[in-house]
């Protein structure tokens, strides 16, 4: 069967009959969820781009109407090491069989994330948005040795022998960072031997 573009609206359960298959891509900014969540989602820049889609129906041997399929993008976030913005590559697969309610969802195996459908009718958008929003890395972050986080150099971001060995650069009499720096439990210390 040929691949057609997205529709706005699907029916599962006739589109498994058919054996329907799609493919296209969702400009990013339609999935609000989504891009709620994202740096900078006020000013548009990070909701840009698409999500490239391509979805199947079918009916399986137990004749469960069944939807699976992959979403594609890539995404600007901010890096938990240098707080710099970082592109992210999303891909996500679905395995989705349709069920009634909450009681057929927990007999389904689990190769299929329910997708419980009280009308016949879904929209497209939620039926992908979830799957894109856990997608999402809990933790973004550049790729080693790329990230220009304060105080990681580097040489050393990359795990290069090249770095300095501790105590190798470090000033004869001179005190550690550490060490430097006041302790804020100091004052409790003098309190405490006080009592």
């Amino acid at each position: 069967m040929s691949v057609e573009p997205l529709p706005e609206y699907l029916i599962p359960r006739r589109l498994a009959r058919s054996g329907a298959k799609f493919a296209g891509e969702i400009p990013l900014a339609r999935f609000r969820r989504f891009c709620a969540d994202l740096p900078d989602a006020g000013e548009g820049e990070s909701g840009d781009g698409v999500v490239r889609v391509r979805l199947e129906f079918h009916v399986d041997d137990q004749g469960r109407t069944c939807v699976s399929g992959e979403m594609d993008g890539s995404v600007r976030l901010t890096c938990q090491r240098c707080l710099g913005p970082v592109e992210v590559q999303l891909h996500c697969t679905l395995a989705c069989a349709v069920v009634v309610d909450d009681a057929a969802a927990a007999n389904l195996p689990r190769s299929y994330e329910p997708l419980v459908l009280a009308d016949e009718r879904i929209a497209l958008i939620d039926l992908l948005e979830d799957d894109l929003i856990l997608c999402m890395p809990a933790q973004p972050r550049h790729p080693e040795g790329e990230c220009a986080a304060p105080g990681l150099a580097p040489a050393a971001a990359a795990g290069s022998e090249d770095s300095a060995k501790p105590g190798e650069n470090e000033v004869p009499g001179a005190k550690p960072e550490a060490e430097a720096r006041d302790n804020p439990f100091a004052k409790l210390e003098s309190l405490r031997k006080k009592h």
